[in-house]
């Protein structure tokens, strides 16, 4: 039986599609949870792309999952959810999503099982590099043997439907995987001098509602470059 995977977007294409590229022939079956985009190159995207794209109708925002609830419907007890600005490094290994439900069905006590995100290679022109590198840090520091305990939100994490995290938002109780099974979070390495046109309008069009929204905010109030969203 194939993996279900759900990816959560709003306005994101290149990253999306870099990480719809990355699982394919992996076994899964990829869902992207559409936020009420308005993005054309996105939209245009979904209209060829070779995946189910379920349109939410309106932004939901993180716990989008949780709020549609379609997933408890689709075949099989375990799945990844996952936000879509997210991308394996290069020497994480394919077999990062078995990986992960293996653990998962292994660590049933837990409520997820996430891969860690990369912290040692941000650029210094990430404008929160200190603040990002305090927050983060304390994430690979609780050894759990095979995993670090740490706390897991919508990065890439495997799922129960029968656990509590599996039908309602819960970060607590987690592990996150070891090297190599690493990503990276993409939006940490963009330097905001040197926007491309998606990643500028994804900052103006970006929603209170997302988790990145307040952290827009600050950058752009930071840079002075774009209008900040009201938070």
């Amino acid at each position: 039986m194939k993996i279900n995977i759900f990816i959560n977007n709003r306005n994101r294409f290149c990253t999306l599609k870099g990480l719809v590229d990355w699982l394919s022939n992996k076994n899964t079956e990829i869902v992207i949870l559409d936020n009420d985009s308005d993005y054309a190159p996105l939209i245009d995207y979904y209209k060829t792309v070779d995946c189910e794209v379920v349109l939410l109708g309106e932004n939901m925002g993180n716990t989008a999952l949780y709020k549609w609830g379609g997933h408890l419907n689709y075949p099989g007890r375990y799945f990844i959810y996952t936000d879509s600005d997210l991308l394996p490094k290069e020497d994480c290994p394919s077999d990062l999503v078995e990986y992960l439900i293996y653990s998962k069905i292994k660590c049933d006590e837990v409520n997820k099982v996430g891969a860690s995100l990369e912290i040692e290679d941000i650029p210094d022109f990430y404008p929160f590099k200190k603040e990002l590198m305090d927050w983060e840090s304390k994430f690979w520091e609780k050894d759990a043997g095979e995993y670090y305990a740490a706390e897991v939100d919508t990065t890439f994490a495997a799922y129960d439907k029968l656990n509590t995290a599996g039908r309602s938002h819960n970060i607590s109780n987690c592990l996150r995987t070891k090297r190599p099974y690493v990503l990276r979070h993409l939006p940490w390495y963009l330097d905001p001098q040197n926007l491309s046109e998606e990643e500028a309008y994804y900052i103006k069009s970006a929603n209170a509602f997302l988790p990145s929204g307040r952290m827009v905010g600050m950058w752009t109030q930071k840079h002075k470059k774009f209008t900040a969203p009201k938070l």
